[in-house]
């Protein structure tokens, strides 16, 4: 009879699967931390070479609120009170958008 052994290519692979698992654990709950809401405060993310009088023009055009600026002048604070403002912002433009915490929070102090 033979005893199994573990090699180690087993190990490794083993490693890596369990590294794969913690990583894409952690995807998910940033990702669904960071999901914009169907209405309220969202972050809006524009192209880095949008002027931040561009980004706040898509903003209103899409039926959106300035709520703040951030540390970046492409990120915008918006707030809108429909679903379908997310849709129209990145018809105008805009990358994507996200929640308005972490991150693209408002700068603290800063008013529109």
């Amino acid at each position: 009879m033979k005893t199994q052994s573990t090699s180690k290519n087993d190990i490794l692979l083993s490693g890596l699967l369990s590294s794969a698992a913690a990583l894409m654990t952690f995807l998910f709950l940033a990702i669904g931390h960071h999901l914009p809401p169907d209405q309220g405060e969202f972050g809006v993310v524009f192209p880095p070479w949008t002027s931040e009088a561009e980004a706040v023009s898509a903003i209103i055009d899409a039926g959106g609120a300035l709520a703040g600026g951030t540390r970046f002048s492409n990120v915008i604070v918006a707030v809108a009170s429909d679903p379908e403002f997310a849709q129209r912002v990145r018809d105008n433009g805009a990358w994507l958008t996200t929640a308005a915490r972490g991150l693209c929070g408002q700068i603290e102090g800063e008013q529109a």
